[in-house]
């Protein structure tokens, strides 16, 4: 198995911390890790492509959570209420997104059947916009 790092970089283009991913199982090869992002507490949520499946690591690289997500995600967000939201990709069914709560029940999620006329295809991103209140 390949060693895989995730690398924290600055706004100067420094690398300000390097972590090893050790992962169990299979390593993904090239389509290992397709987004990452820092959380609030120092810990890395990190989209595996390859592997079907977001994990969240400590600040050491150990896994701390893991959230299945077949299809492979892209990308996913730790919400402000502690649920992640997860893009995947079509790889291994059609294109969806989904979220999460704590205890890794779906909570919410949209996949082809519910949004008659319109077809996903390859969800590689998303932002979650703040609701406005009506009028």
């Amino acid at each position: 198995m390949q060693q895989r790092t995730l690398l924290e970089v600055d706004r100067a283009g420094r690398v300000v911390k390097e972590v090893r991913l050790l992962p169990p199982g299979a390593d993904g090869g090239g389509a290992f890790m397709r987004n990452a992002r820092r959380l609030d507490n120092g810990h890395y949520l990190v989209a595996h492509y390859g592997l079907d499946v977001v994990r969240e690591y400590d600040d050491r690289g150990t896994v701390v959570r893991e959230i299945p997500a077949p299809g492979g995600p892209h990308t996913a967000i730790r919400l402000p209420n502690g649920n992640t939201l997860v893009a995947c990709a079509d790889r291994q069914r059609d294109a969806h997104v989904f979220e999460v709560d704590a205890a890794g029940k779906t909570v919410w999620s949209v996949a082809n059947d519910d949004l008659p006329g319109i077809h996903l295809k390859f969800m590689t991103g998303l932002q979650r916009l703040r609701m406005e209140t009506p009028c």
